[in-house]
């Protein structure tokens, strides 16, 4: 279903968010595969021209699409990554009348269990190649940008974004690509008062930028 001749139509996943509620998103992909091919279901990176989600669905589109896993690689992988990353808040409501995120930023940002899912991803990568021998592997990495440069929104107090570069080594000069699926409205985010935090102009420098260099 690539989209190789002129004119024929692209074949597009987006995968919705909702936590470790895309582990379901998953299950019925992976029941998908198996109708196309029910002995040797196709990754679907073989079927799609495009994959995206938002929130967990752009996790599992990551690996699914960046990372070419299958679906029961994505899915060990997953189930171990959401253990770490998607701790529900308590009460989502505080005691001033505030609503909070569903999930606990803090959580998401700690060094530790960053890591950790860190070395979840690349151990289910390298799962990947030794079972369909990849000659050109992909590295990822993951960065968390602090929530605290989104709370002058008022409306993004607790939210985190995530930032994957993904490096494709079977080529001589390597170039990363930037990807921020938590990015909405970037315009509306107004600077903080020290102008010469280190944090912001990390990201309105990340915010201008689609390839750098590693």
């Amino acid at each position: 279903m690539s989209n190789k001749d002129a004119g024929q139509n692209l074949c597009l996943l987006s995968l919705d968010g909702g936590g470790v509620r895309g582990l379901s998103t998953l299950y019925i992909l992976k029941q998908l595969m198996q109708k196309i091919n029910p002995d040797s279901p196709p990754k679907p990176c073989e079927i799609f021209d495009l994959i995206g989600g938002t929130s967990t669905g752009g996790l599992i589109a990551v690996m699914l699409g960046r990372l070419k896993m299958d679906v029961d690689i994505c899915i060990d992988a997953y189930t171990e990554m959401s253990d770490l990353i998607f701790q529900k808040v308590a009460h989502r409501v505080t005691l001033s009348g505030k609503v909070q995120a569903r999930f606990d930023s803090e959580r998401l940002t700690s060094g530790k269990e960053i890591s950790q899912a860190e070395t979840l991803t690349q151990q289910a990568l390298t799962m990947s190649r030794a079972r369909h021998g990849n000659q050109h592997p992909v590295t990822l990495r993951l960065e968390i940008v602090a929530s605290e440069i989104l709370k002058n929104t008022g409306e993004y107090e607790s939210a985190t974004q995530l930032a994957t570069h993904a490096y494709s080594l079977r080529r001589e000069t390597r170039h990363s690509i930037l990807w921020q699926p938590y990015i909405r409205h970037a315009k509306t985010i107004s600077q903080p008062r020290r102008s010469s935090s280190r944090l912001w102009k990390g990201l309105e420098k990340s915010m201008d930028l689609t390839t750098s260099s590693p």
